[in-house]
């Protein structure tokens, strides 16, 4: 292309294609799915509809003078980014640094990930800029007039750090960035420098941009990457997108001086009131075939239509969509459909043609302009069997209609911003065109569906007062409604977020509340900064209640939950940081009856007590709260007093709550949460006086339907309520206890022992969604209950739930009723509430079997549906009454009929619910913790040190844990043992920014005589790069040596190194001993307190106690040995790895056939963190197969997750199961015994331990299950590890 200097012209890229440099260097990139494309689109489109239903926030757009930036704003509204397909390559800096930047028509800003990275930067696929090594980077000042430009450009007031100027934007999946608002150099290719341009320097990011650096805002706001360069460009751009992610396409800034072509066709922009700086058009009209569509002008003029680089499928007014959809299928009658796909919901099958005919399709815009669509405007390609209409219609014919990039993709779209029009050309200057192949594409989605809302629960009575509940995710949650677009979260998602609480709750119950004090002043910000160790269980949060707080009254959507004591919100200013809500957050300012509670009040210091087992701290002199639920979800902020208004004349004043200023996760919208638990500070407690400690629930019966919430009883308890005594459930006293004396099925009581009950215990939980029973219990309801349904055939097992069935084939069916019997001869028969429905071929029995007998039973929410459930907590008793006001139909054929789908993953909704059983287990198991002792009993000074190794699920872990001491006086700490890392860390307080949750109380420094940090001068800081494969940092207010390590999975850890004390046994001491003290940490460890490096680096503990243990770890005679290799002969391995030369591999004392070759090309490392052995393709394929030759006479299960060879035991007492055996390099044979051939889910499903690496040049692996019956014993000064039998036992 010829040159011109009044224009630029950016090579255009998809982000997910091979053109996209960095994939292309990234060999092994999967590519992303077009279900994950879609599902983001739909968050991008949710997000420009949300923030059309409001007004834009106002703000000064004039006078551009100098400023300066930070981090830590709370992203309220923000912008757009969604699946952010399209990359540009800018330079920023001087000298220059190219970054890939997402281009984005619905964004203003523009911004990049910047080192130090403050606060935490997502990945991305160059290395992040760093403004410390640009001539030309200044920060804005807070002072400045730009300073105030952040609020238009992101809709965010801007913050201030020190005197530097903080912005902070949110995207609408839930995407962030956070930081120093700055001037830098721009370059954009060839040769258009521009100085002092605007953007922000990103200190705190996540999200979903896919490894891009960041982002172009072109949108038309004062911040815009248009507007700042409008002197050069007159405000003129235009793109080419690339017509598949494997061509290229264009960004042009400028007209080049030579005018627009005359094959533009435009029409004038118009400019949405909502969000001015989105690209209006006005729509006049849709043609098929040639044939004008009868949709009414007023349509699209209610609605509105913008254009927009980011969404993927165009979006229409339902009217105008099914207009379209049913003009094209008349014309495309010939060829058969397919199953819908996701949204798009008109596909055909086309893969035994060869030449499609098919309608044009063209756009008419305001000012006689037809824009006409080809075929790769026209479909979207799922495979050649589902080729789908690339339309779909909006929620309401309100919502703003979306003219997406699938329909883009084949035009040059010129944006003449300065004269207030957009132009469509035919796509001439493409790189490359697709081909039939380069439009096929991967795509299994669900269809969506929308709700009507029937209210329902209907209650009354001046003398109580009576909320109405509504589903988080359905029509009835009046946000839900006001946000059409809303997509409904997945079955998979529900139960994901399900298993998290009831993993909470058990662990609630399985240990006392932890207490003591953790003092020291804090300042304000460090409110977000309490570790809380034990918490609540919120999981999946699924009903919700609204509620007035403060004075004037603000409604908010709060999840109720009986499991939970404290209420709290959301409060602004969101000091730390908020998760997205769906109405606006409360600000206690504007409330005339907020107050704060001191630290000096008994109150505050009566939190420890009241919930979660945290200590509150204190911010100057006022109180703060923390807790955190199971699924990892917190909330920390001040503790304050205020106005609770149930009804217009049930109004509480000085309600104790919190008021969250640091705010994350799984909340799905809500503001936050209503304690009914039954401690001094739930609800049911504060409002005693006046309700009796007396309430109600009928919870809906569908995610479409409403139920009640009622606090008091009015005239009494109805006479249909049967009551059966309240019992309370040690470790929790907080939970309502029942005790249940039998289960019938079909009207015979099961043959259950009473003591089965009487040893576990069971609660009431309103936030479990699946009852959980002793596996006893479960064992003969699931028996009796699968005899008698018999006739019915059997669909698969759905997460947890394993008794399913197929009801497609049928129109009634007979169920066997349920019934409970609780204590006092009280009979609850169960009716719909015996089955959970993921779809009409897959019913499944909505019961779930405990762990272990001894872990507590939880009746669930699934169960409580139908019902009209009593608390009379005064009167120690609860009650259950017939819900006669949800006579809605037998679930099932709901969901036969589609008026009941949701799209939440049921898988995910069972994980979580998992997660808050397991939680609920942990707290109130009776079994005894094993003790964190250095040693056992008298140990004698010798040349070995022995310490206790304990699984990590003592912690959460799958990994494995020792206890050391730490500091003087000495600190016991749980940390995980890696032979594959170097750097030994813990966390330690004051968590500057973060803490994840551990079970022991966090380290501090302050504490300790003997701490000290390393200086950045210090050799030993340059020691960092080889134990964690990062460079040391310094720290900006002193001169501290700083680390910083990244695990998979994203967990990582950051902080300052020091040298402490260390303590392995009463006689093994270390003094002195190198190690990083994380004020910074995140991700998968379980509730261990950190990491023991054992790796051979030089700052490895194997290496730091060199002098006294030889490099020495684990011996134990007999032993064989085998010399590891040198870490010089694989270099793309770390030298940390221990590497092994297996020359073969026997099953059943028959070598395999394995070449030689085989092994000595991928090498092997033995890793304590990996759990399953992986093997070269090549070899596990012959491994599998002679294997499951001689395992031939026991039936198959189905495959666990990467373990294909799995097999059901339930019918044998003893098995036959062939030796596998490994050779390595000096003869040197190890016997795996059975405990290592097998990962056993349950015993009808036990899987052979290995699974196949992805290539036959991937390193293998010496996962730790097959290590389990060994003891494994390193000589790294002699360089060889052994193995010898049994040595652990």
């Amino acid at each position: 292309m010829k040159t011109d200097e009044r224009k630029s012209s950016l090579k255009v890229v998809h982000k997910h294609g091979p053109c996209f440099q960095l994939n292309r260097d990234n060999k092994a990139k999967s590519t992303i799915s077009d279900a994950e494309i879609l599902r983001l689109d739909q968050s991008r489109v949710d997000s420009i509809h949300s923030s059309l239903t409001s007004k834009k926030q106002s703000g000064s757009l004039d006078d551009i003078n100098e400023t300066n930036a930070s981090v830590i704003i709370p992203a309220k509204d923000g912008s757009v980014v969604g699946s952010g397909n399209y990359i540009v390559t800018v330079g920023l800096g001087t000298p220059k640094k190219d970054l890939s930047l997402i281009f984005d028509t619905g964004s203003d800003l523009t911004w990049t990930q910047c080192q130090p990275c403050a606060g935490s930067c997502y990945k991305q696929k160059e290395t992040i800029f760093d403004p410390k090594l640009s001539k030309t980077y200044t920060n804005i000042s807070c002072s400045s007039p730009l300073c105030g430009l952040l609020k238009s450009g992101t809709g965010n007031s801007p913050q201030c750090d020190s005197s530097t100027c903080i912005y902070g934007i949110g995207y609408g999946d839930n995407s962030e960035s956070v930081g120093f608002f700055g001037k830098e150099t721009l370059t954009l290719p060839p040769t258009d420098v521009f100085p002092n341009f605007l953007f922000g320097c990103g200190q705190y990011n996540k999200g979903l941009f896919g490894g891009a650096a960041g982002l172009i805002g072109l949108g038309r706001d004062a911040l815009s990457l248009v507007s700042q360069t409008s002197g050069k460009y007159n405000k003129i751009f235009s793109y080419c997108l690339p017509s598949s992610s494997s061509s290229t396409g264009h960004l042009t800034l400028g007209n080049g001086g030579g005018g627009i072509s005359n094959s533009v066709k435009f029409t004038p922009l118009s400019t949405m009131s909502q969000r001015p700086s989105l690209y209006g058009l006005d729509v006049t009209g849709i043609s098929v075939g040639g044939q004008k569509l009868s949709i009414p002008a007023s349509v699209f003029s209610s609605s509105g239509t913008i254009i927009d680089s980011g969404t993927v499928i165009t979006r229409l007014p339902p009217t105008a969509y099914s207009s379209l959809k049913s003009a094209f299928q008349q014309q495309m009658s010939q060829y058969p459909p397919a199953p819908p796909l996701s949204i798009l919901d008109t596909c055909y099958d086309f893969s035994k043609y060869e030449n499609i005919t098919f309608p044009t399709i063209s756009f008419s815009f305001n000012g006689n302009t037809d824009v006409e669509l080809d075929e790769k405007g026209i479909f979207y390609a799922g495979e050649p069997t589902q080729v789908c209409l690339a339309f779909a219609p909006n929620g309401d014919d309100s919502d703003v209609a979306i003219f997406g990039n699938v329909q883009q993709k084949t035009m040059e779209v010129v944006y003449d911003v300065a004269g207030g029009k957009v132009g469509f050309a035919p796509g001439e200057r493409l790189a490359k065109t697709t081909t039939k192949s380069d439009t096929v594409m991967n795509m299994y989605l669900s269809i969506w569906v929308s709700f009507l809302c029937c209210e329902s629960c209907d209650v009354s009575d001046e003398k109580k007062s009576a909320l109405k509940v509504v589903h988080n995710h359905g029509p009835c949650f009046q946000p839900n409604r006001d946000n059409k677009a809303n997509s409904p979260v997945s079955h998979e998602e529900t139960l994901r977020l399900d298993q998290s609480r009831v993993d909470s709750i058990q662990s609630r119950l399985r240990s006392k509340k932890q207490s003591g004090s953790r003092g020291g002043h804090i300042k304000e910000t460090d409110a977000a900064n309490i570790p809380a160790k034990d918490g609540g269980v919120v999981g999946s949060g699924n009903y919700i209640v609204t509620v007035g707080l403060g004075t004037p009254k603000k409604d908010l959507s709060l999840i109720f939950d009986t499991g939970s004591d404290l209420t709290w919100t959301q409060c602004e200013p969101c000091v730390g940081s908020c998760y997205q809500q769906q109405e606006t957050i409360f600000d206690p300012k504007v409330s005339k009856s907020y107050i704060n509670i001191s630290c000096s009040s008994a109150l505050c210091s009566s939190l420890v007590g009241h919930f979660a087992g945290n200590t509150p701290r204190c911010s100057s002199t006022t109180c703060v709260y923390g807790i955190q639920y199971g699924d990892s979800s917190f909330s920390v902020g001040y503790f304050g007093r205020e106005t609770l208004t149930l009804t217009p004349t049930d109004i509480i004043p000085n309600f104790l709550f919190g008021c969250g200023q640091n705010n994350q996760g799984l909340f799905r919208g809500a503001a936050g949460l209503i304690g009914l638990g039954r401690d001094p500070i739930s609800l049911v407690s504060q409002t005693a006086q006046k309700y009796k400690k007396i309430f109600s629930y009928c919870l809906p019966s569908s995610s479409s339907a409403t139920g009640h919430l009622t606090l008091g009883n009015g005239g009494g308890f109805s006479k249909s309520v049967k009551f059966t005594p309240l019992s309370t459930v040690s470790g929790g006293a907080s939970f309502y206890g029942l005790d249940v004396t039998g289960i019938s099925v079909g009207g015979k009581k099961l043959p259950i022992s009473a003591s089965i009950f009487s040893t576990s215990g069971t609660i009431i939980d309103s936030g479990t969604v699946i009852t959980r029973l002793p596996p006893t219990a479960y064992s003969s309801l699931k028996s009796s209950f699968r005899q008698l349904m018999s006739k019915y055939p059997t669909a698969p097992a759905l997460s947890i739930l394993d008794t399913c069935y197929d009801f497609s084939k049928y129109t009634t069916i007979s169920v066997p009723v349920i019934s409970f019997t609780f204590n006092g001869g009280t009979e609850v028969s169960i009716e719909k509430g015996i089955f959970y429905v993921n779809k009409v071929t897959q019913v499944c029995l909505a019961f779930a079997p405990n762990g272990d007998d001894s872990d507590v039973a939880i009746f669930g929410n699934v169960q409580q549906k139908t019902l009209e459930v009593v608390y009379d907590v005064a009167g120690g008793r609860v009650g259950f009454a017939p819900g006669v006001v949800h006579n809605h139909g037998q679930c099932f054929q709901l969901n036969r009929d589609n008026k009941e789908k949701s799209s939440t993953s049921h898988v995910e909704i069972l994980g979580l619910d998992q997660a808050r059983v397991d939680s609920i287990q942990s707290r109130l198991s009776s079994k005894k913790q094993p003790a964190s002792s250095g040693g056992r009993g008298d140990i004698k000074e010798t040349d070995a040190a022995k310490i206790p190794v304990k699984h990590g699920s003592t912690v959460g872990s799958g990994n494995y844990i020792v206890t050391v001491g730490l500091g003087k006086p000495k600190k016991d700490l749980s940390l995980i043992f890696d032979t594959g890392s170097g750097l030994t860390w813990t966390q330690c307080q004051p968590c500057v920014r973060s803490c994840y949750q551990q079970k022991e109380t966090i380290f501090d420094p302050k504490i300790s005589k003997t701490y000290t940090n390393i200086s950045c001068s210090s050799p030993l800081c340059n020691s960092l790069q080889s134990a964690t494969g990062n460079s040391p940092r310094c720290a900006s207010s002193s001169s501290t040596c700083v680390y910083g390590i990244k695990y998979r999975e994203s967990s990582f850890s950051y902080g300052y190194f020091g040298r402490e004390t260390l303590t392995l046994t009463p006689t093994d001491v270390f003094p002195n001993f190198i190690f990083g003290c994380g004020k910074r940490n995140h991700g998968l460890f379980g509730g261990a307190g950190g990491m023991i490096g054992l790796a051979r680096d030089s700052i490895s503990l194997v290496s730091q106690t060199a002098q006294k243990y030889k490099k020495n770890i684990l011996l134990l005679p007999p032993i064989v040995f085998q010399h590891h290799r040198s870490p010089h002969t694989r270099q793309r391995w770390r030298r940390l790895e221990i590497c092994l030369d297996v020359t073969g591999i026997s099953v059943g004392g028959k070598k395999l056939p394995i070449s030689a070759s085989i092994f000595s090309m991928s090498g092997t490392i033995i890793d304590s963190g990996t759990v399953i052995t992986r093997l070269p393709l090549t070899v596990y394929s012959l491994l599998n197969s002679t294997f499951r030759q001689q395992m031939m006479q026991y039936p198959t299960a189905p495959a666990l997750t990467i373990l294909d060879t799995c097999y059901n035991f339930s019918k044998y007492n003893t098995i036959k199961v062939p030796k596998i055996s490994f050779t390595f390099n000096g003869g040197t044979e190890v016997n795996i015994d059975a405990k290592g051939i097998f990962y056993v889910n349950k015993v009808t499903q036990v899987c052979l331990a290995f699974a196949p690496n992805g290539d036959d040049s991937d390193v293998a692996i010496f996962g730790n299950v097959q290590q389990k019956t060994l003891e494994v014993m390193y000589d790294i000064a002699g360089g060889r590890v052994g193995f010898a039998p049994g040595g652990c036992s």
